[in-house]
């Protein structure tokens, strides 16, 4: 009567999922699937590139503004400093979404063709 009610947690769907994954890895893989992956490579491209341009313009503003703001508040003597400092930062902030818009845009227009011509041969195979 112990074991009628024993629950199996891993499952045997998780198991033959994974086998399925490590077997899939090692067959030859078709046209279709190596076209769809040369897709999602330049899709991620495009998206990826602006968005890690622009985050290391953001980043780099606040972390200038902070340094700036903390010269000007606490050290007294480098008020210059810290306002130039601090400016950069403001204008490191303030292009980093127009950047991210402008790289997309560039990165979509540059793309669109290749784009447009792998997920047709993937849907009409």
């Amino acid at each position: 009567m112990g074991n009628k009610f024993k629950l199996d947690y891993e499952g045997k769907d998780s198991i033959k999922k994974e086998v399925e994954s490590i077997r899939d890895s090692y067959l030859e893989k078709s046209e279709s699937q190596i076209e769809l992956e040369k897709l999602r490579r330049i899709d991620s491209k495009v998206k990826n590139i602006p968005l890690i341009i622009s985050l290391f313009f953001g980043i780099t503003g606040t972390l200038l503004f902070g340094y700036g703001m903390a010269q000007f508040l606490e050290l007294k003597d480098n008020y210059i400093l810290g306002g130039i400092s601090a400016g950069i930062g403001i204008i490191f902030i303030a292009i980093a979404y127009p950047l991210y818009s402008r790289i997309y845009k560039h990165l979509k227009n540059k793309y669109k063709d290749q784009i447009i011509e792998l997920s047709e041969k993937i849907l009409n195979d």
